[in-house]
């Protein structure tokens, strides 16, 4: 029971220390982690069918033109209406072009920064020197991640650090489970009003019409 009682606090004296030197990292542990939410939420812009139409018919007036070696009035007509159609597309195309340039920008300054981040945070990692080495993996290091270990052990969810990072990874497991429920639930019932709305927009016409 005493060795029991004595590893424990063995383990939670390891992770002190673990901690104290992690937390001299705290803003950069909280950056990285801004930084990978930041390039999880970026999307590459989406290739819209418009955009196509739009390169066919810029196509189209280059063929035309590059073709006509004696214009008559009818192809200065055809070559008019052909622009006035390509028009609509000029913007959503330009929109394209720029989204996907500035999309391209973001994600690469994204990936550089958290390359460097990552660099800088694993040589701190490594200068640990308060045991033979860091009681947790470099991707278990940063000071919450620490701190909830460290909890897990004094509750007895956990007897070692193994069983708390197993702990952890349960719970966050069943946290993204129910955050995907609660999700699932939202546009469950958005479908819900949305047919209940067309239902009784549907009805309020039905009935005016019968008033008529």
């Amino acid at each position: 029971m005493n060795d029991s009682i004595s590893e424990k606090e063995n383990i939670l004296s390891s992770l002190d220390d673990a901690l104290s030197h992690s937390k001299i990292k705290k803003s950069e542990y909280i950056k990285l982690d801004e930084l990978n939410k930041h390039k999880s939420e970026l999307h590459p812009p989406k290739f819209s069918p418009r955009l196509a139409i739009g390169i066919i018919l810029a196509i189209l007036i280059g063929i035309v033109t590059g073709q006509s070696t004696n214009p008559n009035p009818g192809y200065y007509i055809t070559w008019i209406v052909m622009c006035l159609c390509v028009i609509p597309f000029i913007f959503p195309t330009v929109w394209y072009a720029i989204s996907k340039s500035n999309y391209k920008t973001d994600f690469e300054q994204t990936e550089k920064s958290i390359s460097t981040l990552t660099n800088n945070l694993m040589n701190h990692y490594a200068s640990y020197t308060n045991s033979i080495q860091f009681p947790v993996g470099f991707e278990y290091s940063s000071p919450d991640i620490l701190s909830e270990l460290k909890s897990l052990i004094p509750s007895g969810r956990a007897d070692n650090v193994k069983e708390a990072i197993n702990c952890l990874e349960d719970d966050i497991h069943k946290w993204k489970m129910l955050e995907t429920q609660k999700q699932i639930v939202k546009n469950t019932k958005e479908a819900a009003n949305a047919a209940t709305a067309n239902a009784l927009f549907s009805a309020g016409i039905y009935l005016n019409t019968r008033k008529k």
